[in-house]
């Protein structure tokens, strides 16, 4: 079931509480929070929340920082609980009859929705880490992260300090074909064909991409070069799919990016009951 009120009670990200909770082996989305910051510091989903759950609970009470994988958000968790003690709790929803796209949907949907409420995503979302720190490798590079800077944190203070996107303005959401979809100035559709993606610039920004029939998107994309993403499209999308670009080049970083992109696919969620068709 999708909704708040089929949220769990919290609880303390202990090896304890955990172990006591009555979390299952199912599908799901869940959430973490630090008391003292309003919001979430984490957003995601799982195919196995007792197993998430618990993998992330070992891994932000080590003694080390932890590699990138098998969870990416794990070294930023880790170092908030190294910086401001054992705060951390986690809530989750069960989801056992949404398959792998509308369980990807929703998460997107929570995100989305926590950056218009708050101003902006959860702390560890995007491969982010704290000021002061280094992002640990994935294991395979063998490097962990580790704190470089000795910089007096503020749990309050730390989203301001993060690389961050501004949220979108969630104006027309329903009409997600339209030329100002969230007050962002979209192209005119083209067919989706080579000649047409020649006049696209090799900037950074997004795209959206439709079935002339459908009101539905087929799939919403981020990247620092339009017209190279696009081409990778065309391999597989032909004529009988259109295209429309939003040009953003004020976003240069990589989070900035993923956080846009992720809000796109959430409120299209919300206006749809659903993310774009080929989204994952």
């Amino acid at each position: 079931m999708i909704g708040e009120s089929y949220w769990s009670n919290w609880i303390q990200l202990n090896h304890s509480q955990v172990l006591e909770s009555d979390v299952k082996h199912v599908d799901g989305v869940y959430k973490i929070r630090a008391r003292e910051l309003p919001g979430y510091v984490y957003i995601g989903e799982t195919s196995n929340l007792r197993r998430r759950i618990r993998t992330l609970d070992r891994k932000i009470n080590q003694g080390e920082i932890p590699f990138r994988d098998p969870h990416t958000a794990a070294p930023c968790l880790w170092a908030i609980n190294q910086e401001f003690g054992p705060k951390l709790e986690v809530s989750y929803q069960n989801l056992p009859e949404a398959d792998d796209r509308i369980r990807k949907g929703y998460e997107a949907f929570l995100i989305a929705q926590h950056r218009k409420k708050y101003g902006y995503s959860p702390i560890a979302n995007f491969g982010r880490i704290l000021p002061g720190y280094v992002q640990s490798s994935y294991r395979e590079k063998g490097k962990r992260g580790e704190k470089t800077q000795d910089i007096e944190l503020k749990l309050e203070k730390i989203p301001e300090k993060m690389i961050d996107a501004p949220p979108l303005d969630w104006k027309k959401l329903e009409k997600v074909r339209s030329n100002d979809w969230l007050n962002l100035s979209w192209t005119k559709p083209r067919k989706m064909n080579l000649e047409n993606i020649k006049k696209i610039p090799m900037k950074n920004g997004f795209y959206r991409i439709w079935k002339d029939s459908k009101e539905i998107l087929t799939y919403i994309g981020q990247s620092k070069k339009l017209k190279n993403r696009l081409k990778t499209h065309n391999r597989k999308m032909k004529d009988n799919y259109s295209f429309s670009v939003a040009i953003k080049e004020d976003l240069t970083k990589k989070p900035q990016n993923l956080a846009t992109e992720t809000e796109m696919i959430g409120v299209h969620f919300k206006a749809k009951n659903e993310p774009p068709k080929k989204q994952f």
